[in-house]
């Protein structure tokens, strides 16, 4: 399944910082981007409807005015049939509509937040204008 994630451009940088810095920090995380961003997805569809509800109150996503991007990624099927059933489930059980787009971002932001809790206070790294394939990561 291909979504397509809408972001201002400070959101993607912070995403692209947390997967950077998650290489050095982090062992169970990914080596690819892209991966990193399914398993912010299967984390966060794997909470429950009302986990998912309180936490999206902790998390801010306001869009910084300015340029829009938008990033397109395919999602295995076993990411994919779990998160459509997660947007239904929100909307069914805690009466809370979200798009596709704004479900993955706010699950990307959270990992963002689990990131920068791992780092204890030091920043995260600023991402290149365009990340490699697979970076090189530190031994952990």
């Amino acid at each position: 399944m291909a979504v397509s994630i809408n972001w201002d451009k400070q959101g993607w940088d912070l995403a692209r910082a947390a997967y950077l810095a998650d290489l050095d920090t982090d062992p169970h995380s990914p080596d690819v981007f892209r991966d990193w961003v399914q398993q912010a997805l299967d984390r966060h569809t794997s909470r429950s409807p009302a986990e998912r509800l309180e936490l999206a109150g902790t998390i801010t996503d306001t869009p910084a005015s300015g340029d829009r991007i938008i990033r397109s990624f395919y999602l295995r099927p076993s990411t994919a049939e779990p998160f459509e059933r997660a947007i239904v489930d929100d909307r069914v059980q805690t009466g809370r509509m979200v798009s596709r787009s704004g479900f993955i971002r706010e699950a990307i932001l959270l990992a963002v937040a689990d990131t920068k809790q791992r780092l204890d206070g030091r920043q995260l790294p600023q991402p290149p204008n365009r990340l490699p394939i697979r970076p090189p990561r530190r031994d952990i």
